[in-house]
């Protein structure tokens, strides 16, 4: 074994965040952001439109790649449905998570906390912490090896949710992201809304048509034909904080139910996707509440029924002030 004196600051810096004690906190549920009752019709053309949306996804972006600033602790709550739209399988388990980076790979280390209220014991947990720290070290290795080349080009990026797909034995994963609802929709009927004290425009969006879904935009070369065929029917709102230009709620359904579907009946829940934001006192805006639900949606989420719910909190800062200040935004006015 190597002696820790020679070891690098970087791998340094990963083990001894790697090696915190957890904690595991009670976590409150988040609602919705209260939202006015009657939104003001903005008076936006076209361009100013398209301008926006570009200003925004570059910005979410942006604030996307300062999450690998934290660590935070995640909740997921996961459901599988039967034909009767039943509960046939679920867990809730609790993670904290570490995103990093080395020399421009990225890697979330999940450090796995409970499930199903049953919190690990420090045995296990200390065992998946080595298992971290061996991680990190091997993307530190990897790190110096050249990446395949990929035609794909991401254009915005942000944190997302998995959806699968079942067939029979086997599952496939995607990880669908809030920035990937600001591509191949068009946008329309912008209205000023008030979410949390804060003003954003909403714009409602649908499938943009003859919008071609190829190796270049689809991060999935294996899945391009079912990535396309349900995100070509996803219509919704988005929400954009009208200060900073960053995304603070999307909502996506299927294009052909109504914009204000019925939350309440749960076979019908009121959206495929929701993911909302919020704003750090630093004026960094992280993932607060992810959701992802193909119940009554089936024939477009590829005959899959499930829900996945995920919330994200605690978030802290492990990196170094120099470090944070080169990455962090400068505090806005509210």
């Amino acid at each position: 074994m190597n002696d820790i004196s020679s070891l690098s600051p970087r791998r340094l810096l990963y083990m001894r965040y790697l090696s915190l004690i957890a904690v595991l906190l009670y976590i409150h549920p988040i609602q919705a952001p209260a939202q006015t009752v009657s939104p003001v019709e903005e008076k936006l053309t076209a361009a100013e439109i398209t301008k926006l949306i570009d200003e925004c996804g570059s910005r979410t972006t942006e604030m996307a790649a300062r999450v690998y600033n934290y660590s935070f602790v995640q909740t997921e709550v996961y459901k599988a449905f039967d034909k009767k739209g039943s509960v046939k399988d679920e867990y809730a388990k609790v993670f904290e998570v570490y995103p990093i980076t080395i020399n421009g790979r990225a890697r979330i280390i999940y450090v796995q906390l409970s499930e199903n209220n049953m919190p690990f014991s420090a045995e296990k947990i200390a065992a998946q912490r080595e298992r971290a720290a061996r991680e990190t070290m091997d993307l530190e290795k990897q790190s110096r090896t050249s990446a395949l080349v990929s035609p794909y080009r991401v254009r915005f990026w942000s944190y997302g949710i998995k959806a699968e797909k079942h067939a029979r034995m086997s599952r496939t994963y995607w990880y669908i992201r809030p920035t990937d609802f600001l591509l191949g929709y068009d946008f329309f009927s912008p209205q000023r809304v008030t979410i949390g004290g804060r003003a954003t425009v909403m714009l409602s969006f649908r499938p943009r048509p003859g919008y071609i879904y190829d190796e270049t935009n689809v991060p999935y070369p294996q899945g391009i034909a079912d990535y396309a065929g349900a995100m070509s029917q996803l219509g919704g709102r988005i929400w954009i904080d009208a200060i900073d230009k960053v995304l603070l709620r999307v909502e996506a359904r299927a294009a052909s139910e109504p914009p204000d579907a019925n939350s309440n009946d749960p076979a019908k829940p009121a959206t495929a996707f929701l993911f909302e934001f919020q704003r750090q006192p630093n004026g960094t805006w992280l993932p607060s509440r992810n959701k992802y639900n193909s119940l009554g949606r089936e024939h477009i989420f590829w005959k899959t029924s499930m829900s996945r719910s995920v919330t994200y909190s605690d978030y802290k800062l492990f990196k170094t002030t120099a470090d944070v200040d080169k990455t962090e935004p400068a505090p806005q006015k509210p």
